[in-house]
């Protein structure tokens, strides 16, 4: 979903039947209105994700991409599934440059093994250049390692960031 012309939407792994929309002054059914000082309203885009989720209960991993330009970049997307139940995607940018991010529903355990990442955080994010790590983030934990190599590793758990 492109909006406004600088910023991409996309839902990187959507319940099958999931639909991105934006309304903005409808009245059948009333979407996208805001009050203003003086009791009226006006038109103000609403942005929703709408279809059916299963057993009532889905969770939805978006990638918000601002850009400038014409053209949108368009990132290749491969998805990482690991163990204890965390998720990642391989996101390969038109520039060269790729971004590793694996995480656990509502962060609530640790990353454990994903791809070539193993981390006892629940966030990581890594950046390569080259298919060089050049930056990362981890979040609430105390190491990541990327294919054997230590890249963060301290004493106590937190969020750490590693530049080369």
């Amino acid at each position: 979903l492109l909006i406004d012309g600088i910023l991409v939407l996309s839902g990187l792994a959507p319940p099958d039947d999931l639909r991105y929309a934006v309304h903005e002054g409808e009245k059948d059914p009333l979407l996208g209105w805001l009050p203003d000082a003086k009791r009226g309203y006006h038109p103000a885009p609403l942005f929703s994700a709408e279809g059916n989720a299963r057993r009532g209960v889905t969770g939805l991993v978006t990638l918000l991409v601002p850009f400038e330009g014409s053209q949108p970049p368009d990132p290749g997307v491969e998805r990482m599934n690991g163990a204890n139940g965390s998720m990642g995607f391989r996101l390969a940018w038109p520039d060269g440059t790729e971004e590793i991010v694996a995480f656990t529903s509502g962060l609530a355990t640790q990353v454990d093994r994903i791809g070539p990442l193993e981390s006892d955080g629940n966030l990581v994010l890594v950046t390569l250049d080259g298919g060089r790590p050049v930056r990362a983030l981890l979040a609430d934990g105390m190491f990541l390692e990327m294919d054997g190599r230590r890249l963060i590793d301290e004493r106590t758990a937190g969020t750490y960031r590693y530049t080369i």
